[in-house]
């Protein structure tokens, strides 16, 4: 008997746990501005075709709408006191079934706070603008630098290698020689031709 018991448990609680996939709850859009519409929505899916889904919302704890076959809840006018913890719950058609979505937080932004995002998106965008058209700026000013010296450059081996053609190539060009001195002799001829030269005359003549 106990254990016809427990096996009865057993296949309710797998047919709730397979009768409803998991909600999950979100709103649209992101950013919620007062006075602006806002749509919270409960996602949720039943396993079986044929089970039909009822769904409900809570803020902060109360109920904001009952149980219907809407899986949204809609703001056409949100005001600050629409702030708070969103869940929804989402049952089958007889009550029997039901689960809970996670908890998001909604948060209603003052109207000048979309005033002040639309500005900064504004400046954003123009100092994008301004910083791509200051990088193409120099990037332009770089090649054009790079251009002129590889120019400079080319003027001059031009320039130069012209001059060295016109001086080998020009038969009028005076030769440069560089003038040669007396070539040194080796210590032992030096001595030699020394030694060779005439002596002087009074020196040849007979002692007395």
């Amino acid at each position: 008997m106990a254990a016809l018991v427990l096996m009865s448990l057993l296949f309710i609680i797998m047919d709730t746990a397979e009768t409803i996939s998991n909600p999950q709850i979100k709103v649209r859009p992101a950013i919620v501005v007062k006075g602006k519409s806002m749509t919270v929505t409960c996602e949720a899916e039943p396993r079986r075709a044929t089970t039909e889904l009822q769904f409900a919302f809570y803020r902060n704890g109360h109920n904001v709408q009952g149980f219907s076959s809407s899986n949204q809840y809609g703001v056409p006018s949100a005001q600050l006191e629409h702030s708070g913890s969103y869940i929804c719950e989402v049952q089958t058609q007889s009550g029997r079934r039901r689960k809970r979505s996670n908890v998001i937080n909604i948060q209603i932004q003052d109207d000048h706070l979309e005033e002040d995002i639309m500005m900064d998106s504004e400046q954003y965008e123009t100092s994008k603008g301004e910083n791509q058209s200051q990088t193409l700026e120099n990037t332009l000013r770089l090649v054009l630098s790079a251009v002129i010296f590889i120019i400079i450059l080319c003027i001059i081996f031009y320039h130069k290698r012209t001059m060295d053609i016109g001086i080998i190539t020009d038969p009028q060009a005076p030769l440069q020689t560089k003038p040669i001195g007396p070539l040194p002799l080796p210590p032992t001829l030096h001595q030699h031709f020394a030694s060779a030269a005439p002596q002087n005359p009074h020196n040849l003549a007979p002692r007395p």
